[in-house]
């Protein structure tokens, strides 16, 4: 008999999307971003996922939700051999791997029923779960001391195949206890069980894609379902939040921003693959500087550095001509470009605003570009979450 290993079919899933590239070729016209004002509770002490996700049970969401599920099955479905890769994988992986052994796969089956209208199979929604593990995304984050206010900022742009659609199916969680009480907010994607961005009081944390050369993920829990599962706990504080972090094993590589109340409080997280000699985390604090930037390259210092992507060549700041790179080959040139912008914004006057510096810059290319999906500002010391879409009006 034929033995199929986990790591196997895991693969085939991976093999179903084309590498470094964007899933769909994206309109790149000069688009703006939009406050985003659609909040929805996640009722966390609720056992059956109907009561737990009731708030997005409304018809624009289940809207919007469909969008999404149909703009990226067109990806997957776009060639016979993605098409191929993704339908038996997905199969076999929810039958013999995600039903017996996933999170929250109750949830990830009740959103696939609530598209009745439109069809996804639970395997196909099993495997969009997981679409951080399999897909390349790309993400600039930012966390920097604002000497105005006195307190933290943690600054956040997602990148993403089928913008659009993520963009219309982005909305605020708050994650709402029995008594009415908010443990977290967070940037959600309808139908996304797992959480990208998110605030408490206390902290804030954010997941960056990490690139890696091989076979790269494992069997262990998604980097999506770690946040969730950190910002539902008991944990309120930078440190704490800090110890259990730096304990995780998450089952694909991924950068982890982090971000306190206090100047200094925070630190980036970058986890290798599971079986790498160097280890699975290596932590890099901020110290004594002003802010400290995460894109989507490993430290060059550091013991993951030769997973990196070549760099696009240089070109001038907002130069349309950034637009024909992918966003793993534009990591270092975004990084410049804000370390330029809050650089001259430090070296300056110290009353600046923090958040309006980092809003003009994250909307210049190449940190914007045809992938940009959504913008999070967070405040850690009060837990208030603002964020911004996509808008192509």
């Amino acid at each position: 008999m034929l033995e199929i290993s986990r790591r196997s079919v895991l693969a085939g899933l991976l093999a179903a999307f084309p590498a470094g590239k964007a899933l769909a070729a994206l309109d790149c016209r000069t688009a703006r971003p939009v406050a985003l004002g659609e909040t929805r509770r996640i009722f966390l002490d609720e056992a059956e996922p109907a009561a737990l996700w009731a708030d997005v049970a409304r018809p624009q969401d289940l809207d919007a939700m469909r969008s999404l599920v149909r703009a990226v099955m067109a990806d997957v479905h776009r060639k016979p051999s993605w098409s191929a890769g993704w339908n038996i994988a997905t199969k076999f992986a929810y039958h013999a791997i995600y039903k017996p052994f996933g999170f929250y796969m109750a949830e990830s089956d009740h959103f696939a029923a609530l598209l009745g209208s439109e069809p996804v199979a639970k395997s196909d929604m099993a495997g969009l779960q997981r679409l951080y593990t399999l897909a390349h995304a790309g993400c600039s984050t930012v966390m920097a001391w604002d000497e105005t206010h006195q307190r933290m900022l943690h600054f956040r742009s997602l990148d993403w195949p089928s913008a659009g659609a993520i963009a219309q199916a982005t909305r605020l969680y708050a994650g709402t206890r029995k008594d009415g009480a908010v443990a977290f907010s967070a940037a959600g994607i309808l139908g996304m069980v797992g959480i990208l961005t998110a605030v408490k009081p206390g902290f804030s944390v954010a997941i960056n894609f990490a690139p890696w050369t091989g076979t790269s993920f494992s069997l262990n829990a998604d980097p999506t379902f770690l946040i969730r599962q950190l910002m539902a706990s008991a944990v309120t504080s930078y440190h704490d939040a800090h110890r259990v972090i730096a304990a995780w094993n998450p089952g694909a590589p991924v950068f982890i921003s982090l971000c306190g109340i206090a100047k200094g409080e925070a630190a980036i997280f970058e986890f290798g693959a599971a079986w790498d000699d160097h280890g699975p985390c290596h932590a890099i604090a901020l110290g004594e500087g002003d802010f400290m930037i995460q894109t989507n390259h490993f430290d060059p210092s550091g013991p993951f550095a030769r997973h990196n992507r070549p760099q696009a060549a240089a070109s001038p700041w907002g130069d349309p001509a950034w637009d024909a790179h992918t966003i793993l080959e534009t990591s270092v040139a975004r990084k410049a470009l804000i370390r330029e912008a809050l650089g001259t914004a430090y070296g300056g006057n110290r009353g600046f605003d923090l958040e309006a510096v980092l809003r003009a810059v994250f909307i210049r290319r190449p940190i914007w570009n045809c992938e940009t999906a959504q913008w999070v500002a967070m405040i850690p010391a009060s837990g208030e979450m603002r964020a911004w879409v996509r808008s192509e009006a």
